[in-house]
């Protein structure tokens, strides 16, 4: 029986604390971008002011000096609270801190009751995306008895959305990719893996065919033409392929140029970017003397001789070194 009672009071002691939290709610937002911190109160007993630090990524984020509180969760009109929020340096030059007072000048209670308390305004910086820490930090509730509330604390995260082109080739320089195929021999089956356009982001890449000049490159994904724009996913790879007309001896040099949402305007990567294609068809005019034809002891044989080549010509010379077992008879 002992041991009913001391689960009975366990269960009950965690049920209460789990109904007295802080909480900063989660969010996702691009480069550059205003956003509003959210923060939300759940108590089941009412307390008279309420201290908090926020610490965050100062290399990432800028606090706008700018907030919003919410007079709904602390009794609606008759409340007469106000917040104050001061911004404070940390030891480590990649963080600050804010410090947040709200009370009520009147000494009113801050009620029982869940939802958000307060908002701060931030943007994010063109830095690093990935998800990013908002810790609540030195939290002191005070009731009414001037004793201290406990609040179960609850960080939030943050996540810097971008999206970040890049390919095998100049991705870096600005300049032109090549894809060079050299010296493909005239009517050969000729298809390769031309290039990997990769999402080093956390967010949906968008390339877009800007001008299409290929006439003799024929560009695939998995054996199927392309349908621009395409959508590369956070941390993929979309492989193509080319194959490249032969049927006709000649050099090619062509171009396609693709666009793409790339998040960081001074990089190289943003903008139109050209793709050069390459390649040299050819065909070698060759005399070819037959080989392994039948042939007898002392009987005569034909031997074919034949010319392939992709030019006219009104006659030819050449000679033929028979082995010495063989004798030539015309």
């Amino acid at each position: 029986m002992k041991k009913l009672v001391k689960l009975f009071l366990l269960f009950i002691g965690v049920a209460v604390y789990g109904q007295n939290s802080l909480s900063i709610v989660d969010g996702e937002y691009g480069l550059e971008t205003d956003f509003s911190l959210d923060v939300n109160l759940k108590t089941d007993t009412a307390i008279k002011a309420l201290q908090l630090d926020i610490k965050f990524d100062e290399q990432n984020f800028d606090y706008k000096s700018s907030y919003n509180l919410n007079k709904d969760r602390l009794g609606g009109s008759e409340s007469d609270h106000v917040m104050t929020i001061k911004k404070i340096s940390t030891s480590d030059s990649q963080t600050d801190k804010l410090r947040i007072l709200i009370y009520s000048p009147t000494n009113k209670i801050i009620p029982t009751g869940d939802g958000k308390l307060f908002s701060a305004d931030f943007k994010t910086r063109k830095n690093n995306w990935g998800d990013h820490t908002f810790e609540l930090m030195s939290v002191i509730a005070s009731k009414e008895d001037n004793t201290n509330l406990t609040l179960e604390l609850v960080n939030g995260t943050i996540k810097i959305l971008a999206a970040f082109f890049d390919y095998n080739g100049n991705s870096q320089t600005g300049e032109p990719d090549v894809a060079d195929f050299g010296k493909i021999y005239k009517d050969e089956n000729f298809s390769q893996t031309w290039q990997n356009l990769k999402n080093k982001g956390n967010h949906k890449l968008i390339i877009s065919l800007n001008k299409n000049e290929l006439t003799n490159f024929t560009l695939t994904k998995d054996g199927n033409p392309i349908s621009w724009p395409i959508e590369v996913a956070p941390n993929s790879d979309y492989i193509i392929n080319v194959a490249i007309n032969t049927s006709k001896i000649a050099s090619f040099e062509e171009s396609l140029f693709l666009e793409s949402n790339h998040s960081y305007d001074n990089d190289n990567r943003k903008g139109v970017k050209e793709f050069k294609f390459k390649a040299e068809i050819y065909n070698e005019n060759k005399v070819i003397v037959q080989s392994n034809a039948d042939a007898e002891n002392n009987k005569t044989s034909k031997v074919k001789v034949s010319i392939n080549g992709d030019e006219n010509i009104t006659s030819f010379q050449f000679d033929i070194i028979p082995d010495q077992r063989i004798k030539m008879v015309a």
